[in-house]
């Protein structure tokens, strides 16, 4: 990975049910040669009542998209979002970094939705149901660690049947990439949005 003079934003994980939708990320902001410049960054902000948008990876490109998207008393069509995103992030003066941005709420056809916008892998979308109960994603620049497989054990430690259960799980996840990624810290934020 790259980062051209830039900083690196580390970690968000993004927990959703039919009912809430929890967000967390971790604090540091790290640049060239890993060193720690910012230990309190939030990397998501709302951008409707009942959607945010968070993000990770290369910092300055992260903030200027997320600075197009204005807090709105209205809703914003997520997957048109995420197609913006997508087309201005796969261009390739942004071949170098890698750029995370994940959307969740409540979508423009009034289901809850969360979709992944990466510049290495495209979008993908995905949505709670009654037979999955949940759904996650993580913007993880990470090449150190795969959380994807300690996902499902933390849920299955904390349960996530309410948003204090999937914080909770949230924050233990969070303290796992802090404990073997060194861009990644334990001062968290976090935001819960019930539909």
């Amino acid at each position: 990975m790259c980062f051209k003079g830039g900083v690196l934003l580390s970690f968000v994980s993004i927990f959703a049910r039919k009912n809430f939708i929890t967000v967390m990320s971790d604090g540091q902001v790290t640049g060239a040669n890993d060193v720690i410049i910012q230990r309190d960054y939030k990397k998501f902000k709302k951008i409707s009542d009942k959607q945010i948008i968070a993000f990770a990876g290369a910092k300055e490109i992260c903030e200027q998209m997320i600075n197009q998207l204005p807090y709105t008393s209205l809703k914003y069509n997520l997957s048109d979002i995420a197609n913006q995103i997508l087309a201005i992030i796969q261009e390739e003066r942004f071949n170098d970094f890698n750029l995370f941005f994940g959307l969740a709420g409540i979508d423009i056809d009034n289901e809850v939705s969360l979709i992944l916008i990466t510049n290495k892998d495209g979008i993908s979308f995905t949505r709670p149901t009654p037979d999955s109960d949940i759904s996650y994603i993580t913007l993880n620049p990470s090449e150190k660690v795969d959380i994807n497989e300690k996902i499902i054990g933390v849920l299955s430690e904390t349960g996530f049947n309410t948003p204090n259960k999937c914080l909770k799980a949230q924050k233990k996840l969070n303290d796992y990439m802090a404990d073997n990624d060194p861009k990644v810290n334990k001062h968290i934020f976090e935001l819960t949005i019930k539909i």
